[in-house]
């Protein structure tokens, strides 16, 4: 039986939607991927195409729940968009999510990461992160992290997170936590 664990990078929240092709992690050299986005310039629209693309998927809007949770989106990161535009952007080897409001915890959007642990135990996600200047405002804002092996029922991975860092404000880090699935989970 395959399992299949959905991790969701967010800016204020996250949600996910299965597509794609998950990273088989038992094929994995040293059982390790890494993603360096050395492609991200020639990625398509709903991650559809280019080289590494295919392990992430969009996140639509999503209604349910208040920002941040992992059922809240208020901006789809479906099409690449560019410049002050809130969704998903092509980085310089790096992808960008950008949530535009008035204040604190009003939008958010999100991507999906998708990984197979078939065969293997689950071991560590890492992960750098960095602020990008907006053109003015000091809302705050944060990254989070988000499990799924059924894409219904989401856990916050705590230790992942990155919260209220000030936009304008030069911060980024490293975040680096063993993936530990419960054993409830059905396979």
């Amino acid at each position: 039986m395959k399992k299949i664990f959905t991790v969701v990078l967010v800016t204020l929240i996250y949600v996910t939607v299965f597509a794609q092709t998950p990273v088989p992690m038992s094929s994995q050299p040293g059982l390790s991927y890494t993603e360096n986005f050395s492609d991200i310039a020639n990625w398509t629209n709903n991650f559809a195409a280019g080289i590494g693309a295919n392990r992430f998927t969009s996140v639509g809007v999503l209604p349910t729940g208040t920002i941040p949770s992992a059922t809240r989106t208020t901006v789809s990161t479906a099409t690449f968009v560019t410049g002050t535009t809130a969704g998903v952007q092509k980085g310089t080897a790096n992808i960008v999510l950008l949530t535009t409001g008035a204040t604190d915890n009003t939008t958010s959007t999100a991507f999906d990461f998708l990984m197979d642990f078939s065969t293997v135990n689950a071991g560590t996600l890492s992960f750098d992160w960095g602020v990008v200047f907006n053109q003015t405002g000091n809302r705050n804002s944060s990254l989070k992290v988000y499990a799924s092996i059924d894409n219904t029922n989401f856990s916050e991975i705590t230790t992942a997170a990155v919260t209220n860092f000030t936009n304008n404000v030069t911060a980024s880090g490293t975040i680096s936590f063993p993936i530990v699935l419960s054993g409830t989970e059905k396979f």
